[in-house]
């Protein structure tokens, strides 16, 4: 790990961690004992809550927190679809990069990439779609201020995504 990275980077005013490169939100996460598996190696659900924690700090700078949604406009975010691309183990202790890449809005979903990166190198990659539901369940737009906050860091999809 070089001596310049930025482990567990310091809250902005928002108290959300992590930072904007561009477009791409990062954040750093170590890996604990409780992270991994009997052979000492993250378990493959939990890069699942790591990409979790980068999505919601990258909502908190966009101050388009999630309670705030649900307390404004009672809606809440759910997954309906993920892909993991696993490369490379990660183990106890390893910090881990965490990229955000913000990529579509459609109606009523979100894409986004996120690249796990351990010194430099991917160790996982995901493709997370993200749906927005009332109370009731079903499916809603996201509120205009949200779409407003998050539209300076969209990088749309190429067409070979």
């Amino acid at each position: 790990m070089s001596d310049d990275l930025k482990v567990g980077a310091s809250a902005d005013a928002t108290g959300a961690l992590g930072h904007f490169e561009g477009k791409t939100f990062v954040l750093h996460n170590r890996v604990y004992f409780h992270d991994t598996d009997a052979a000492g190696i993250v378990y493959h659900g939990t890069y699942f809550n790591f990409a979790e924690r980068a999505r919601t700090e990258m909502l908190r700078h966009l101050r388009v927190d999630p309670d705030w949604l649900w307390q404004e406009y009672r809606l809440r975010f759910v997954i309906v679809s993920a892909e993991l691309d696993f490369r490379r183990p990660a183990v106890h202790d390893d910090v881990i990069e965490i990229r955000t890449d913000y990529r579509a809005t459609t109606a009523a979903r979100m894409i986004l990439h996120q690249t796990m990166l351990v010194d430099g190198e991917v160790c996982t990659a995901l493709r997370i779609t993200v749906s927005q539901i009332k109370e009731n369940g079903r499916p809603v737009r996201l509120p205009q201020p949200a779409l407003d906050a998050m539209a300076s860091y969209l990088q749309p999809l190429k067409p070979s995504e």
